[in-house]
């Protein structure tokens, strides 16, 4: 087989697979704005689709905040101990990360 024919047989198997996943993602929206209908007339779902509730997304924008907010003090403390000289790290594990690094 050719290069030539290679590459279209590729480039054919490309599109197909394409717009198998195009209409796969027509279907997700679908259903996702049928919501409890399809689930109550039967019918099956299957979705690579992970669609989180209201609460779910706030509930993770509050942990990530909190997260962010404590990274950032935790921050600004060793930038201040830095800066007064008390900043005394681990040598153990300063030895450890170095001969990972060197690993």
């Amino acid at each position: 087989m050719g290069i030539s024919k290679i590459g279209t047989l590729f480039a054919s198997n490309a599109d197909a697979i394409l717009k198998q996943r195009q209409s796969q993602a027509q279907d997700t929206t679908q259903q996702q704005r049928s919501g409890a209908d399809g689930a109550q007339a039967g019918k099956a779902q299957t979705s690579d689709a992970v669609v989180l509730s209201q609460t779910m997304r706030t509930n993770t924008q509050q942990s990530t905040a909190a997260a962010d907010q404590s990274r950032a003090e935790r921050v600004q403390k060793l930038k201040e101990q830095v800066r007064n000289g008390t900043y005394r790290p681990d040598s153990e594990k300063v030895a450890v990360a170095v001969m990972k690094e060197l690993a």
